[in-house]
């Protein structure tokens, strides 16, 4: 079994995500679950490009392969809504940004022993998933400010997304520098170990 590792290859990542949602097709019949394993993909996707590419912004991306069908399919109200009172979070064209749809729906996972994802089924099938994203914060003045987000998506948009999103990030993993985006070095990584006790 090869290790798979967050300084690997996002790219080698995302094409064994999407061998395993193939193979999960080709065994409906056998009892195989298609939309346990989009969701279990859209988390991964979600989690582990997401921590390599964390502090990207939206011009960063605007022009790579997969921006384009990403923007489409975030803002296709049919295939998911989006309800925030965030600020800044839409462009010129009021559509919400790719990379803060991104960001929200993985602060939700990742913060989800708070019920920020709810599993919504309909006669024991899995219909749809609601994604909460919050935050507080204290401006210069001392006021406080609270701002929520909050997303559905129906089970059939997860085929979509997870195309879109896969794209980008493959997109992301060819074309930038890695040093530009605070990636451990194999060098950090025996340093962190060290203080560990675990070298």
């Amino acid at each position: 079994m090869s290790e798979l590792r967050i300084d690997g290859s996002v790219e080698d990542f995302i094409n064994r995500t999407s061998s395993n949602i193939k193979i999960i097709n080709k065994n409906i019949a056998d009892g195989a679950f298609e939309d346990t394993q989009l969701v279990n993909s859209l988390f991964g996707l979600l989690i582990i490009p997401y921590e390599r590419y964390f502090n990207i912004k939206e011009r960063d991306i605007v022009g790579m392969t997969g921006y384009q069908d990403a923007l489409r399919t975030i803002n296709n109200k049919e295939l998911i809504i989006i309800h925030s009172t965030y600020k800044f979070e839409r462009d010129n064209n009021n559509n919400y940004m790719v990379y803060k749809y991104i960001w929200h729906l993985r602060n939700a996972l990742a913060h989800s022993g708070k019920g920020r994802i709810v599993l919504l089924s309909e006669d024991g099938q899995l219909e749809s998933i609601e994604f909460y994203d919050s935050k507080e914060e204290i401006d210069k003045n001392g006021n406080k400010h609270s701002y929520y987000f909050k997303s559905e998506l129906k089970i059939e948009t997860l085929r979509y997304l997870i195309n879109d999103i896969s794209k980008l990030y493959i997109a992301l993993d060819r074309e930038t520098d890695h040093s530009s985006f605070n990636i451990k070095t194999e060098k950090e990584r025996d340093e962190f170990d060290k203080q560990l006790g675990l070298k």
